[in-house]
This record gives structure tokens, sequence and C-alpha cells, in this order.
């Protein structure tokens, strides 16, 4: 892809790394120790290079898995494109209003400007281009727009493209529309693909290198009239300057909103993939969306900068429910850790970290008291050895010692297990003996050898 990447172990050959069998998502490799040449999955070889490299070793696991489906994701975008022929034609021209015709965009994009009516807003306020992959029936099957005049703090100007959409959200053919445009010599940056589209300084340039601390702003002419269509990175407006930025510079007008005007009443929904009434819209940040009154729940999120739980509005399918409070548990609750909700692995309900319960038997945390009681019996049923004449289990097996216990009632001897502490201290008291490698247990004290201890022996001889 361009780059190169250090271990100590492997290379790469004149493939540089594309599988002959085209296998999209591995990479073709040579193990230096057995010269031979082998295919690794993409991720893993990308998660191997990250443990030989020091400074991203002792990273975050979030942050390294977030790098690693990253670096797949190019990886595959970049396999397919030099393996096989595109299929698509790209346009760049003035022609906004198609691509928010659903008429004319083969699938779903999942974009609240579709049909709306206000693509005008990149004709008449900014200075864009529509950009756009079309099939070989003429349906746009991707599609961005492009500011050609974007200035940064240092008056340097540049060509960005937006958020890229996609039918069903292919990422794969925003890479092949970002990519064909950097072909073409169309950009000088765009949008990061994906993750973090909807954050306003998440731009990349077209070799890769982070933009995120760049301000970037646009000539916007907007009255509260005038045509709005919903704004991803340059949200932030000045009508007295008649300047968009990317970055909350202060008394300015939000863009980021689906009304047709500044002052439309509604906020457009994508998850119910429709307008509500502004009385009745709540706005989740961790979602980044509009949700009815009956979605949401005032929930606990832990904020990691200052070790506490915080009060926000969530999403219902975003929390979990502990003894009647809510707590945020990532998006459709699927990462509860990442937020310091665990699940008992006793009896299988949630708690928060602050009331765990650790058990230095199990090394495991658990959420009362009863649970990990129970969890470290069953541990030490299943583990460690057992001691009938103590009613007591102990970690080490060689505590335990396996004894003959006269029974008065049968004349015979039974077969127990005992403490090796448990059976000196009885030895003490002469309830006990060892012979012949033998051990035994009995109540009743002897001056000597007893009877029945010798002739058990002598059966046992």
């Amino acid at each position: 892809m361009g780059k190169t990447f250090y271990v100590s172990d492997y290379k790469t050959d004149d493939m540089n790394g594309i599988c002959e069998d085209g296998t999209v998502n591995a990479i073709r490799y040579v193990n230096l120790e057995k010269n031979r040449v082998f295919k690794m999955k993409a991720g893993r070889m990308f998660n191997h290079i990250l443990a030989c490299n020091r400074i991203t070793c002792d990273a975050p696991e979030q942050i390294k898995r977030w790098l690693s489906e990253e670096f797949v994701a190019d990886w595959i975008q970049h396999v397919k494109q030099n393996t096989t022929e595109s299929n698509y034609k790209l346009h760049v021209n003035d022609n906004f209003e198609d691509i928010y015709d659903s008429s004319i965009c083969d699938g779903n994009f999942h974009s609240c400007m579709v049909n709306e009516d206000q693509w005008t807003f990149y004709r008449d306020a900014v200075k864009a281009k529509a950009a756009y992959l079309t099939d070989e029936n003429d349906y746009i099957v991707a599609r961005c727009i492009i500011f050609t005049d974007v200035e940064d703090t240092d008056g340097n100007t540049y060509r960005l493209a937006e958020r890229q959409y996609s039918k069903e959200s292919d990422l794969d053919l925003q890479r092949q529309l970002i990519n064909a445009l950097i072909r073409g010599g169309h950009i000088d940056g765009y949008k990061r693909v994906g993750s973090s589209c909807h954050e306003g300084t998440a731009y990349v340039s077209n070799s890769g290198e982070d933009w995120s601390d760049k301000r970037f702003q646009i000539d916007c002419d907007l009255d509260t009239d005038s045509t709005l269509s919903y704004q991803d990175s340059f949200k932030y407006y000045n009508m007295s300057e008649r300047i968009a930025y990317n970055y909350d510079c202060g008394s300015c007008i939000a863009l980021d909103i689906t009304n047709e005007t500044i002052e439309d009443n509604r906020e457009w929904s994508s998850y119910n993939d429709e307008y509500i009434d502004s009385d009745e819209a709540y706005w989740v940040s961790s979602r980044e969306d509009y949700f009815y009154s009956s979605q949401v729940v005032t929930a606990k999120v832990w904020n990691s900068y200052c070790a506490r739980y915080e009060e926000e509005t969530c999403f219902n399918d975003d929390c979990v429910c502990i003894d009647g409070t809510y707590y945020y548990a990532g998006e459709d609750a699927e990462s509860p850790e990442d937020n310091y909700i665990y699940k008992c692995p006793n009896c299988g309900e949630y708690y928060v970290s602050e009331e765990s319960y650790y058990s230095d038997i199990t090394e495991e945390d658990y959420c009362c008291s009863y649970c990990r009681d129970e969890a470290e019996m069953e541990y030490k049923e299943n583990n460690w050895t057992y001691s009938e004449y103590d009613d007591e289990y102990y970690e080490d097996s060689d505590d335990v010692i396996r004894a003959l216990e006269w029974n008065v009632f049968d004349c015979k001897y039974d077969e127990t297990t005992i403490s090796i502490d448990s059976f000196n201290s009885l030895v003490e008291d002469g309830e006990a003996t060892e012979f012949c490698g033998t051990y035994y247990l009995d109540s009743v004290k002897y001056d000597g050898e007893p009877e029945h201890l010798l002739h058990a022996d002598s059966i046992a001889a």
C-alpha cells in the first residue's frame, strides 16, 4: 500500500504481500527462519507488527483493535484494486440533484438528505462538486461532496472530500470512490472512511497523514431562509462572517441539523429514519443522533478522565439496568466491560466494578459475597482435595493423606481422608499411628499395639 513495516522474522517478496490465489484478507510473506512462503490473515500480521514495535506494543488494546481494523479494511481494498478491474465509472461535476435522488441511486444510502430537495445548498451556498461512482446501468453506487476551496489557519487551500455514502453503507465502495478521486487528481484529502465519519476534524491527506489537528474553513453564503443540507464537517456557521468551520469557534450556528432551513423546528433521526418534532427529540451523544422520548433513559455513563459516573441521556438498547439504575454499556450494550460494567461469572447478572467482590481462590470478581463463596466452593470441589476428617478442602493434594479409621460398630477399618496436620495432632494424642507405611486412626487409646491394628496389618501384608 506504499508503506513499509519492519519486523525481524518476516519479509515480503516481489508480490508485495498480495496472495497468488487472490485471498483478499491475507498477506503473502516469507518466513526468514524457514525460508518459505506462507500467507497469514491481515489482522494477525498487523498485530504481529504492533508487537514488534516498542512504541505501539504498550498501547491500549482498544487502540490496537482500531488500528488493526483500519489496516485490514485498507488492505482488502488495496488487494481488490490491484487484482481486479473496477466496473464503476467516476464522475465529478455539478450534478448535485442526482446524488440525492433515490431513483438514481442503487440501494439504500442511509442518508437523511435523500429525496429531501435540499441539494441546492451545494449549488448556491458553497464552492463544491458532486463526486460519485456509477455502475454499468448508470446507477449511483457511492457518492460524496468535494469542497473545492477549503482554507486552513495558515492560509493554505485544499480540495477535501466530505463524508462518503454508498449503497447499504458499503465501506468497500466508499474506499473505491476515494481512491478513484485520488488517482484522478481531484482531491488533496478526505474524510476518514467509516469510523469517525461524523467528526468534523476526521480528515486525512491523500497519503494517509492525519489532519485531525488542522482547522479548516469554507466560505458559506447562508441566510435563515436559505436551503440548508445537513453538514458533517463544516457545521459551525458564523453568519456575520459568512464562514463555516469544522471546529467550534464560539457564537456559531449549528449546521449539523436536517432542517430545510436554519429555523426549521424538526430534527432528523437516522435511527428512526424520519423527522422528530424538536419538543419530542432527544439528542444522544453516544449515538450522535436524535431519538423519541420513549426511546431514551437517563443513565450513568463512566467518565474515564474523571474516574466517575456521570448522568447522560442514552438510547434504551445501549444500557443495562442494575438494581433499578441504568448504566451505559456501549452501542447495543455490546461492550459493557469498556464501561466498567461486568457480568457475574456465577449468577450471570450485571454489576458495576465499584461493587465487585474479588476471590483470591478463583481470581475473578463477583457481584456479591454469596456468589463469590458459591464459586469458591465449586472451584474447590473441582480443583482441590477434600479431607473427610476435617470437612475441608486443601489446595495442595500433598497436604491430604488417605488413612484407615477403625469402625467400632462394624469392627473393621473404613478408608477416609485427613490432612497431615490433623493426623500429626492425633498422633501426639495417641489416637493415630503409622504402621508399615499405612496410616491408622483410632479413637480408643491403647498401651502398646492394639490387636485389631496388628490383625489389619497382617491382612494387608
